[in-house]
């Protein structure tokens, strides 16, 4: 207990930090491994300081943070940003094979150990995709540890939403490109040049292939990865299992008592849907569409992202952001199955 308040105390001076140089050079990445009660080594790292913590929680559910640094690095001129892999992913420690699967539940106990670890009381939240099913999880046992949050694309709400994107359309020449790679070889020959070509396919069942959403993120999406496009992951795998045959966490969303922000790209009307519900549900929620990417959208609106979320961590609503009026139907009771704590 002792070194983990040194740790924490070590770790809140840097959080709170201001020295010139992280002001000047925010993009400085300061690392470092919390050692959880667990015996699970996440790594972390802390851009900028401040006088709070926002604390960002990648998707996939396999990516390591190294995608979401520059999108949320504007944030490290007025806090505190912490961004960090998720057990099993990226830099931190692998799952044991014979340990207990990983789950959307044990990712959001090691979320609340991490806060804990390092000392935060009440932490921000980017949440990416996945992220925000950590953040729902985490939220329906410690709602008060979580201040404005933020979810990005968030996760879809229902299987039915899951199944409503598997009948869209996909893209038949990116399909057949990863197809043919696979067929050659390229997986296993070169897989850094197999996993630059087709990495948006770990954001299934829409993958945006475009080119230029490729090209943006080839590097820094491949970064730590544990996990190459169109192939089975464990962990992956235990966490699909984890939500179980029919879930529905529409509930669930209501769960986040703090200001929600839901930033969604336009291209996918699916997407759409589902991110309004989490504003409508959320106590205090509202959305603000981007046009562009569905996935990723920070790609096509850089700077309208980036005004948007220093608006609200500056504790207001982004111009543009609407809390929308939806009538939505409860499923039926025997169809729900609440998100997990």
């Amino acid at each position: 207990m002792t070194t983990l308040r040194r740790l924490g105390t070590a770790v809140a001076l840097l959080l709170t930090a201001a020295c010139a140089g992280d002001r000047a050079s925010p993009v400085a990445l300061r690392e470092g491994t919390a050692t959880l009660p667990n015996g699970a080594r996440l790594w972390y790292g802390i851009m900028g300081g401040g006088p709070d913590t926002i604390v960002v929680v990648p998707g996939g559910p396999m990516m390591s943070h190294a995608y979401l640094t520059a999108a949320v690095r504007p944030l490290a001129r007025r806090h505190a940003v912490v961004l960090y892999d998720l057990r099993g992913r990226g830099l931190s420690d692998s799952v044991p094979a014979d340990a207990p699967g990983v789950s959307v539940g044990t990712d959001a106990a090691d979320l609340l150990a991490l806060l804990d670890t390092l000392g935060i009381g009440k932490a921000g939240i980017v949440a990416h995709h996945y992220g925000s099913a950590v953040v729902l999880s985490l939220a329906q046992r410690h709602a008060d540890r979580l201040g404005r949050v933020a979810f990005v694309a968030p996760y879809l709400l229902s299987d039915f939403a899951q199944y409503d994107l598997a009948s869209e359309p996909m893209d038949s020449v990116a399909v057949q490109a990863l197809a043919a790679d696979f067929r050659d070889g390229l997986h296993e020959r070169d897989p850094d040049s197999y996993c630059r070509r087709h990495w948006p396919v770990q954001f299934g069942p829409v993958e945006d292939m475009r080119a230029h959403v490729v090209r943006a993120l080839a590097d820094s999406a491949c970064a730590g990865r544990r996990q190459l496009p169109g192939l089975p992951s464990p962990v992956t795998g235990s966490i699909l299992t984890s939500f179980g045959p029919a879930w529905n966490w529409v509930d669930s969303s209501g769960a986040l008592r703090a200001p929600l922000l839901v930033l969604q790209g336009t291209t996918d009307p699916i997407y759409l849907f589902w991110s309004r519900i989490y504003a409508a549900r959320a106590s205090e929620g509202r959305m603000l569409e981007l046009p562009g990417s569905a996935t990723f959208p920070w790609i096509d609106a850089p700077a309208a992202f980036g005004r948007a979320l220093d608006r609200f961590f500056a504790g207001e609503w982004p111009p543009g952001a609407v809390r929308p009026a939806l009538e939505l139907r409860r499923p039926p009771v025997d169809s729900i199955r609440p998100l997990a704590p």
